[in-house]
């Protein structure tokens, strides 16, 4: 799945939105170049999200999490993030008073460096 929705060679729309009352399961995805000006570059979960046996890169948002943003209960699992970035906080996964478990899976190369290795989570 891309956010290069017009084929020109740039992301220009985020990848998933999850609502508060979706519960979606991603097995065996790519998603690639997702942009938001917002959260969650290439996924902005809210509801029940379990990302299995894919990979994330080339995800960027304005605000914080480039390749994941969570609100709600996220489970990665055999999974890669890499490459995500945000200009703020969370370059592969932003986790936002949500609950987050992260199985047998890599976040590397995220930008900026400073943000708390991939992940930066805010809690309760």
């Amino acid at each position: 799945m891309s956010g290069d929705t017009n084929h020109a060679g740039s992301p220009n729309v985020q990848v998933f939105t999850i609502g508060v009352s979706g519960v979606v399961t991603l097995n065996a995805l790519s998603i690639v170049s997702g942009t938001t000006t917002g959260s969650g570059g290439g996924i902005a979960n809210n509801g029940t999200l379990t990302v299995q046996n894919s990979s994330l890169s080339g995800n960027s948002a304005s605000v914080n999490g480039g390749g994941i943003y969570n609100d709600g209960t996220l489970t990665v699992q055999n999974s890669t993030l890499s490459g995500n970035s945000t200009f703020s906080d969370g370059g592969g996964i932003y986790n936002y008073y949500g609950t987050l478990t992260v199985q047998n899976s890599t976040l590397s190369a995220t930008r900026p460096p400073s943000a708390a290795a991939s992940t930066t989570t805010m809690a309760r």
